[in-house]
């Protein structure tokens, strides 16, 4: 079964019957055949949440959760950590994996999160999708504030003019980051100190961590000119980013499908990558 990550626009039109109907028609017989999975994520849900558009916003809804089959990729950062603390555990035992192959296990898991702390009232599995949305439509403007508390986490966006004038390389202030997504100790139990984690993430070959690689990366790009800020839009389209290592395909605006294009980790997933629904589904051959 494929694996089919779509771009918050595709999901609105589908559900807003604004998608071409030979392309519409053909999603839901590959995902009733049983051929095509669509991945959904919780910025899917963030999104949905603050559509200013009640009606949209139900419609969307209903489309996700009117479909059959459908997977759930694991919290960006939850992602990011994992390959680090992946290649870390490797190093320290001794056991490798191929270098570059991207992590697998867990990253999707079939629909029903665990419950997240936020929900009150309790979770209901059998609409995982509308309880999601709920949660942050009803935290709405809180929604907004957590997507404005996340744009501050990534160094290489938000911060990156600030980071300049400082006169720290942008490198200096991802390994920053970086450095707290390593364990506070080895597989055996021998603990590390602050300085011994940085340490190891300055040895740290990034091409095994193809999702924080390429957020990087394209981080990088949007901010080549120091004069540039990184907008709400910018934090969400990275954050869906870590799809594309995952999934068979992932569709990207061209804004930032020709960004991703750009960066070295994003040429080597360019049959990954589709402009549109119509690509995606000419691309997937099933």
């Amino acid at each position: 079964m494929k694996r089919l990550y779509l771009d918050q626009r595709d999901i609105s039109n589908l559900a807003n019957g604004r998608t071409p109907s030979e392309h519409a028609d053909a999603v839901l017989r590959l995902v009733d055949g049983g051929h095509v999975a669509l991945v959904l994520s919780m910025t899917h849900a963030i999104e949905t949440a603050v559509c200013a558009d009640p009606v949209l916003r139900q419609r969307i809804v209903d489309y996700v959760e009117g479909l059959p089959t459908r997977r759930w990729l694991q919290n960006s950062l939850w992602i990011l950590r994992m390959e680090v603390e992946r290649c870390f555990t490797e190093d320290m035992t001794g056991v490798c994996a191929p270098r570059g192959e991207p992590l697998t296990t867990n990253v999707l898991e079939s629909c029903g999160l665990a419950c997240p702390s936020q929900v009150r009232g309790g979770w209901d599995m059998r609409h995982e999708f509308q309880t999601m949305v709920n949660m942050w439509h009803l935290q709405d403007p809180r929604a907004l504030q957590q997507i404005k508390e996340w744009k501050d986490t990534w160094p290489t966006q938000s911060r990156w003019s600030r980071t300049k004038r400082k006169g720290m390389t942008v490198t200096d202030y991802a390994k920053k980051t970086i450095w707290r997504f390593v364990p506070a100790q080895t597989p055996s139990g021998l603990l590390l100190s602050a300085q011994g984690r940085r340490e190891y993430v300055d040895g740290l070959d990034l091409s095994r961590c193809p999702a924080l690689s390429l957020v990087l990366q394209v981080g990088d790009k949007i901010h080549a000119d120091v004069r540039a800020h990184a907008g709400t839009g910018d934090i969400l389209d990275s954050i869906h980013l870590c799809a594309i290592p995952y999934c068979d395909m992932t569709t990207l605006d061209s804004r930032m499908h020709n960004i991703v294009l750009q960066t070295a980790v994003g040429k080597s997933y360019r049959d990954r990558v589709a402009r549109s629904l119509q690509d995606a589904l000419n691309r997937l051959r099933v």
